[in-house]
Formats: structure tokens, C-alpha cells, sequence
């Protein structure tokens, strides 16, 4: 307000801050216009790419599961259609691994929403 942003820093504002009739006009910047008033305006974008990162992290680990175990097998990539491929990728050290690195990343997921914010401390 004249200048200076209402956001707060998760992003949420005081919509009785605001007096219309005490203002002649009103601008809303969106995207890298934003920027002008500081990383408040960041804080959902923020939060997507966050969540973004999270799941490529989930799909990249499972995947990682099935190579370890075309590699332990001595396997081309088409082997990742085999059963057997996943089973030995699980039973390999990086299997376990894996396992506690999905679970993280599912609870830091669950974490972000607001109603699974105790969960945040756990991953």
C-alpha cells in the first residue's frame, strides 16, 4: 500500500488493510513485474517449483530403482520390463536407500499442504 507491499511473507494479505475509498488507483503486478516489491511475490512460484522438484525427484528414484538393477544384472535398458530387474535393484545397497529417499520426498510433499504441517518435521 503507497509503495510498500501487504503480502506477508507466505504470501497471504489482510484484505481489511485495504480502504477503497481511499485510493484514486490500484496496480497488480504478475509475473517478473512483481519483482519490483521483493520475493513476497515469489512465494507461490516458489512453492510450485518446489513441489515440481519433489515428484521429478519421485519418478527419478524409482527409476534409478530398475537401472540399478539392469546394471547389477548386466542389462541394456530394455530389460527394466523384466520383473527381475527391479527385485535385484531393490535387493542391491542402493535399494534401501531409495526407499528412505521416496519416503522423504512423500512427506515433504504432504508436508506442504496446510493441513500436514506436523508432517514437514518429520522429513
Amino acid at each position: 500500500m503507497d509503495g510498500i507491499p501487504i503480502n506477508t511473507a507466505d504470501g497471504l494479505f489482510d484484505l481489511f488493510e485495504i480502504d477503497p475509498t481511499a485510493y484514486r488507483y490500484v496496480e497488480v503486478y504478475k509475473g517478473a513485474n512483481a519483482l519490483r516489491y521483493g520475493a513476497n511475490s515469489l512465494v507461490s512460484s516458489g512453492r510450485t517449483m518446489v513441489s515440481g522438484a519433489l515428484v521429478c525427484g519421485l519418478v527419478a528414484t524409482v527409476a534409478l530403482i530398475g537401472q540399478q538393477g539392469a546394471d547389477a544384472l548386466e542389462l541394456p535398458l530394455t530389460g527394466l520390463a523384466s520383473g527381475k530387474t527391479w527385485r535385484v535393484g531393490f535387493e542391491t545397497s542402493f535399494g534401501m536407500t531409495a526407499v528412505v529417499a521416496a519416503v522423504a520426498m512423500s512427506a515433504g510433499l504432504l508436508a506442504k499442504r496446510r493441513h500436514a504441517r506436523r508432517l514437514s518435521f518429520s522429513a
